[in-house]
């Protein structure tokens, strides 16, 4: 690596664009998705200030998503406000800092258990030594086996747990950059941070509520009340479900350009059909597609009709059948035989199912966000070639003819759009039906 672990990150977030595609997301909690995002750029902030080296990096980003057990908790976008009250565990804390932090449970004691088991950490491998206990009484279990050496091992994870405990206290202690606030018990009782009693015998107490003053306390509150904050969360919470623009999709072009009644009567074999032939050209064009093709038909068939492609959508129509998948095949065959396909294998660029998002201004109506998917786009010496694929039944010419107008503005908004994200030129757009007189 040529950059620091942080500055690595933050170029990688900045190229790809992948915050803003995290934090404008049409599905999901987008401000947690960009939250996280941010949240991790600063824990890898702190982490090479501290000067840990790219490879503990790299295994500490790993363990946050593999070890359960460090409950690492989503962040929002607005996680970085100074106006709130952050509760977070030592873990979750780790990166982070405040102006002032208040270490609260002094009783936990919940890492003071009994090793249960060792796990031996060596170059020479990992493996297990545990022993086996059993109920004994309401509230306890004996050991009634152990392996040779036990004591050891038990003296040994102990030592690595007060270890680790040792460096999640640093991790506590750290957080504050003015005032560290820490919470202690009057008993005897240990917790998390009786480690830090020597050090707190010369600090201050705060001064609780109680020891104010009578004056302090009848004094009014120039601030919002509960109900107040309550009511404006609400409202922000009302303004931020609130789309901020309209959605469309590009299909929208070619229906406003053939209003209903001048359409022509659909023949096909509905929504599933389109999606598994739409599939199956996909992989064969990528390359992707194995030598029993009827195969890896029926088992794209059968993925769509049990929902786990597109699972979005209202299937709402019959399952696909053996006499579909044939049909697919054929068309497949068919595809792989027509000219389209001889200068795909020339093509200098190819791509297959391409997303495009293109804002517009609508003036009154405020911004507008057309989306729509590009089935196949490949560029020559010519330019770009824009083709979509259509499984609409059209057994003559004249029928072609008919769908081809249907569905050709919404090719030349995909042309427009294509030539308006990408600044090249585009030589057509043309619809493909893989049911048809010609191909």
């Amino acid at each position: 690596m040529s950059l620091p672990p942080a500055a690595a990150l933050q170029s990688v977030l900045a190229k790809s664009g992948y915050l803003a595609l995290a934090t404008a997301h049409p599905y999901g909690n987008a401000p947690f998705r960009a939250g996280n995002l941010i949240r991790l750029l600063a824990l890898v902030q702190g982490w090479a200030a501290e000067g840990y080296p790219w490879g503990w990096i790299v295994e500490e980003l790993r363990s946050l998503v593999e070890e359960s057990s460090k409950d690492v908790a989503q962040m929002s976008v607005e996680f970085g406000r100074s106006d709130v009250v952050r509760v977070m565990n030592v873990h979750q804390a780790k990166g982070l800092e405040a102006a002032v932090v208040f270490l609260t449970d002094p009783c936990d004691t919940s890492y003071q258990k009994v090793p249960s088991h060792h796990v031996f950490r060596s170059d020479e491998g990992a493996w297990l030594s545990m022993p086996i206990r059993k109920q004994w009484g309401s509230f306890q279990r004996r050991i009634v086996a152990q392996p040779a050496g036990w004591e050891a091992d038990r003296t040994e994870e102990a030592r690595f747990a007060q270890a680790k405990e040792a460096r999640l206290l640093y991790v506590a202690a750290t957080r504050a950059r003015n005032l560290l606030v820490v919470s202690v018990y009057d008993t005897s009782v240990r917790g998390p941070w009786t480690p830090l009693r020597n050090a707190l015998a010369n600090v201050p107490e705060l001064e609780s509520a109680s020891s104010l003053d009578e004056a302090e306390r009848a004094a009014p509150d120039d601030g919002p009340g509960h109900a107040e904050l309550l009511e404006r969360a609400e409202e922000r919470l009302h303004r931020a479900k609130e789309a901020s623009y309209a959605l469309r999709s590009v299909t929208g072009e070619r229906e406003e350009a053939t209003p209903a009644p001048q359409r022509p009567r659909k023949q096909g074999r509905g929504v599933k059909y389109g999606r598994l032939v739409h599939q199956l050209f996909e992989e064969a064009v990528r390359g992707d597609l194995p030598d029993n093709v009827p195969a890896r038909v029926h088992r794209m068939a059968e993925a769509i009709n049990r929902g786990a492609v597109d699972a979005d959508l209202p299937w709402t129509e019959d399952a696909l059948t053996p006499e579909d998948e044939a049909m697919a095949a054929l068309a497949l065959e068919r595809f792989k035989k027509a000219p389209l396909w001889e200068t795909l294998q020339r093509a200098h660029e190819v791509y297959t199912e391409v997303p495009l998002a293109v804002s517009e201004d609508s003036g009154a109506e405020g911004i507008s966000v057309v989306r729509g998917v590009i089935d196949l786009a490949y560029r020559d010496d010519a330019g770009w070639h824009i083709i979509d694929y259509k499984t609409d039944r059209a057994d003559t010419e004249e029928q072609a003819v008919a769908v081809r107008k249907e569905y050709q503005p919404q090719l030349d908004a995909y042309a427009a759009y294509w030539r308006r994200l990408t600044g090249a030129s585009v030589a057509d757009a043309k619809i493909w039906l893989a049911h048809g007189p010609d191909g």
